[in-house]
């Protein structure tokens, strides 16, 4: 993708090489990390695109590596997002060095961008979400949270996403080269979730995931971690209702909305739904990456 022109609508992004990010992040954080922060066997990433199960696998993740108990920081804190992080100088490298294992990190990266000397090293856990949920989703994000400048209709969102003006760019260009890798076996260490599966069995995934990180825990802590990790319960939660995210008038940016999956169809027109779905098959019939639309 080429650089953004002067005259490009990025919806308050800037381009860090070739994709769209928050302002928040820099390039020169980006390019540390990639330089010089190197991951141990014990790291784990939790890697999705915007709005595909992020902050749901954040809180999951959390609570197995503290045996289902919240303690005092909210999950955003105890699972950072390395790249924001490390630009605003919360995190630097001998912080990063400091951490005791394992430390858990989330990423909205590209391979291209991955935040570390090597994407290969730590364990990787995925989380996609179909393209049309994802899509309305981000729409939401994008103009309800004060880091973007958009405020406009769904109409116009919509020609934003098809010309990839929004954060992270591309859900397609996420999306390709990850399944790729994760297809080949190139992720050593790696585990991949679909959104409508864990919301369908909360339960059933927080063991998923613990069983992949050799988590040895008892049935009734998985059982609380899967309980807590509901939309309701987390709603409920303090630490975990992501009220700390602001908007542009410093009011709760709804970070936490509606979840659940099929919600897109009463949104789509027709002929968005036609031109999405065209992309969508174009990107991905015959790589074996299947969406569930309900």
């Amino acid at each position: 993708m080429a650089e953004a022109s002067a005259n490009q609508d990025l919806l308050g992004c800037h381009r860090v090489e070739g994709v769209n990010y928050p302002k928040f992040i820099t390039a020169e954080a980006v390019k540390k990390l990639q330089s010089s922060f190197e991951c141990r066997d014990s790291d784990i990433f939790l890697l999705t695109h915007p709005k595909c199960g992020t902050t749901m696998i954040q809180q999951m993740v959390y609570l197995l590596l503290h045996k289902g108990e919240q303690q005092d920081l909210h999950m955003m804190a105890g699972v950072p997002w390395l790249e924001k992080e490390f630009s605003t100088g919360q995190l630097d490298l001998d912080k990063l060095e400091a951490m005791p294992a394992p430390r858990c990190f989330k990423s909205h990266a590209s391979p291209h961008l991955f935040p570390a000397t090597d994407w290969r090293a730590p364990r990787l856990i995925f989380i996609t979400r179909n393209p049309k949920d994802t899509a309305v989703s981000l729409y939401h994000h994008m103009k309800n949270k004060g880091a973007f400048t958009f405020d406009g209709t769904w109409g116009e969102f919509f020609e934003h996403l098809m010309a990839d003006n929004v954060e992270s760019s591309s859900f397609f260009g996420w999306h390709a080269p990850w399944w790729q890798r994760y297809k080949e076996g190139q992720c050593k260490h790696a585990l991949w979730l679909h959104y409508e599966d864990a919301i369908a069995d909360y339960v059933g995934t927080a063991r998923k995931v613990s069983e992949f990180l050799g988590l040895e825990l008892s049935d009734d802590i998985i059982q609380r971690v899967g309980e807590a990790c509901t939309l309701s319960a987390m709603k409920a939660n303090p630490k975990a209702n992501c009220s700390w995210i602001k908007n542009s008038n410093g009011k709760d940016a709804e970070h936490l909305r509606k979840g659940g999956a099929g919600g897109w169809r009463s949104v789509f027109t027709v002929e968005q739904d036609d031109a999405y779905s065209q992309r969508i098959e174009e990107c991905f019939q015959g790589t074996g990456l299947d969406f569930k639309y309900e």
